[in-house]
């Protein structure tokens, strides 16, 4: 991994809490509350993402990749391809693939002081529509 490609990854690493007042949800409502942790290994991006609903029901889900922009096969979830990437931008995305369509695509960004993170979701709704859910989180 280039240096500059670990130190934009290493500014998302981390844990983030969900700011559920300042997200918006397009499918659904915003989780009562919600974690993000994010952190570099070797070369991987490891991601744990946990969150309650309104329900009190609890969910979470790990996933990792490497963040060099290729698509790289995958098996399970019906997903057969995965891609990482660090954009000239700055914007971590991290897509799900089977075939050639998205299921599922999350955009991160950073405030300036980058105490915050942004993340556009992208999820392929029952209705063969992509659906995007905005989140804020806080960095602890």
């Amino acid at each position: 991994m280039k240096q500059s490609l670990g130190n934009a990854v290493q500014d998302f690493c981390g844990t983030w809490k969900l700011l559920r007042e300042e997200s918006n949800y397009s499918l659904g409502s915003p989780p009562a509350s919600g974690t993000y942790n994010i952190k570099l290994v070797g070369e991987k991006v490891l991601f744990h993402v946990s969150w309650e609903e309104q329900n009190e029901q609890t969910y979470q889900v790990e996933f990792s990749g490497i963040p060099d922009g290729e698509k790289h096969p995958f098996k399970g979830q019906g997903v057969n391809f995965v891609m990482y990437e660090i954009t000239a931008d700055g914007k971590f995305i991290s897509a799900a693939y089977k075939d050639r369509n998205i299921l599922n695509e999350a955009t991160r960004s950073l405030s300036a002081d980058k105490t915050q993170m942004f993340v556009t979701q992208r999820i392929l709704g029952q209705d063969g529509q992509l659906h995007a859910n905005y989140s804020v989180y806080s960095k602890e």
